[in-house]
C-alpha cells in the first residue's frame, strides 16, 4: 500500500463531497456573494456537481490503485488526518440532506386568521 497515493485520492474524494455540497446547498449564497445572474448561478451548479463527481470518481481510483501498488520503502506518512476530514465532510453533506427533507413546522393560525392563498 502507498500512503501517499492513498492520501491523495482520500483527499481528492473530499473535495468532491465540498464541491457537490457547495453546489447543492449555498449555491444561492455563493451567487449572491460573486453577484451572478441567475444563469450563472444554474452554470455554477451545473459545473460544481459534474467537478464534484470527476473528482470523487478520480479520488476513488487513486485510493484503489494506492491499495493495490505495493511498498517501495516504509513511508512515514499517516492517513488518519486525511481519513478524519473525509468523514467529517460526508458527515456534513448527510447532516445537510437529511435536514432539507424535514420542512420547518408553521405556526398554527390563531382563532380568527385566514391563510391567503
Amino acid at each position: 500500500m502507498r500512503k501517499s497515493t492513498v492520501k491523495s485520492g482520500l483527499n481528492l474524494v473530499s473535495a468532491g463531497i465540498v464541491l457537490v455540497t457547495l453546489a447543492t446547498f449555498f449555491h444561492e449564497q455563493i451567487a449572491w456573494i460573486l453577484s451572478l445572474s441567475h444563469g450563472s448561478e444554474t452554470r455554477f451548479v451545473f459545473l460544481g456537481l459534474f467537478w464534484g463527481g470527476m473528482a470523487g470518481c478520480l479520488g476513488i481510483v487513486v485510493t484503489v490503485a494506492g491499495f493495490l501498488r505495493g511498498t517501495v520503502n516504509r513511508q512515514e506518512i499517516t492517513l488518519v488526518p486525511a481519513v478524519i476530514i473525509l468523514v467529517a465532510v460526508a458527515l456534513l453533506f448527510i447532516f445537510l440532506l437529511f435536514s432539507s427533507f424535514t420542512n420547518s413546522e408553521q405556526p398554527r393560525l390563531r382563532p380568527g386568521e385566514t391563510i391567503t392563498i
